[in-house]
């Protein structure tokens, strides 16, 4: 018994050591300015490593305005340089809300445009378009996605691409302001790993004849030498890649149980948490007459515990705060109480 305390202590060390690996509270921004080729270089160490620790971003330094069904059209000249992990948004335009606004991504080698629609709970709250091999690897590619009331245009190097008529970019009930996000999205969970030249936010529609109209905002590399991480274009390059909005305790779909992957994380989390669950009955049991006053302290302490964790995984960059990890760590904290029951009767018949 004298060595239940050290062992309760190594358990939550453990535990703590697991949830918050590979600790880089501080790991610096992955955007660089590449003078040789006039570009910012979003994430390039994902190049080396798979599933890299480090992330990157640029955000615009003031917000747009946006009106309920405003046309709003995009310009880029991006090199993407390899398939991402999932999902790798190149810009975004996000609120308070969750789902961000607008979505520009890639995936594979493919562009992905999302914009954000009222759903009711538990169904898809976007609405999505994409461009089948629109991305490839190692190619500059200048990108036009021009919105009108009549839908939406997608020109590649000048060429008209894709037609969309009864797609909006923006559909949103009401005026509201919004953040653009540059080289992920503004959780800082999907990093897009590329080369960005250029990228120009114009207010109504546009076309490869018409981009010198005066953009309502621009980024272009040549210009990012500047002083205190920000440019005369107005964007903001930050030291440490903290998300803009961190994400506590994001919500899990239902449906997402299916995935195998997902059931995987659920089992680790519950096993994970059932050391400590008995640890502290047996710490806790002297103390009470009955296990159930136990069993309540010790399903509390896991609760707490996972929160503690949960709650400082939103400043990593590479891990994610979700009310799924908290509850399956509090039903492994309940689950060691058969086992304790088990191990006590076990331990009943030998003596």
């Amino acid at each position: 018994m004298r060595l239940i305390p050290t062992i309760s202590w190594a358990t939550i060390a453990i535990t703590v050591y697991f949830g918050l690996n590979p600790f880089n509270f501080l790991s610096s921004n992955d955007v660089n300015l590449n003078l040789e080729d006039s570009t910012l270089d979003f994430n390039l160490s994902h190049l080396v490593q798979d599933n890299s620790d480090q992330q990157g971003f640029a955000y615009a330094e003031d917000t747009i305005l946006l009106e309920s069904e405003q046309t709003v059209s995009f310009s880029f000249e991006i090199t993407p340089l390899k398939i991402p992990s999932g999902l790798g948004t190149i810009c975004s335009l996000f609120d308070e809300h969750r789902t961000e606004i607008l979505q520009i991504a890639q995936w594979k080698e493919h562009l992905v445009i999302r914009s954000r629609r009222n759903a009711p709970n538990g169904t898809r709250d976007y609405k999505e378009i994409g461009l089948k091999e629109g991305l490839p690897i190692g190619r500059s590619t200048q990108l036009i996605i021009s919105s009108s009331t009549n839908g939406l245009q997608l020109f590649a190097d000048a060429k008209l691409v894709l037609t969309q008529p009864d797609f909006s970019l923006i559909k949103i009930p009401s005026p509201q302001s919004a953040q653009l996000v540059i080289g992920n999205n503004s959780f800082a969970t999907q990093p897009w790993i590329g080369k960005l030249k250029s990228l120009e936010v114009h207010q109504g529609s546009i076309n490869p004849s018409t981009l010198a109209q005066d953009p309502i905002f621009y980024v272009r590399a040549q210009n990012a030498i500047t002083h205190d991480n920000s440019n005369s274009d107005g964007f903001i390059i930050p030291k440490y890649p903290i998300p803009l909005k961190l994400g506590w305790l994001s919500p899990f779909n239902i449906n997402s149980l299916k995935t195998p992957n997902l059931r995987g994380d659920i089992i680790i989390n519950i096993l994970g948490m059932i050391p400590i669950g008995l640890c502290s009955l047996f710490r806790f049991r002297t103390h009470f007459r009955s296990w159930i006053g136990a069993l309540v302290l010790a399903t509390a302490t896991c609760f707490l515990i996972s929160l503690s964790i949960e709650s400082l995984q939103i400043f990593l960059p590479s891990r994610d705060s979700s009310s799924l990890d908290l509850v399956c760590n509090t039903i492994g904290g309940l689950l060691s109480a058969p086992i304790f029951i088990c191990l006590k009767a076990f331990s009943a018949t030998k003596a």
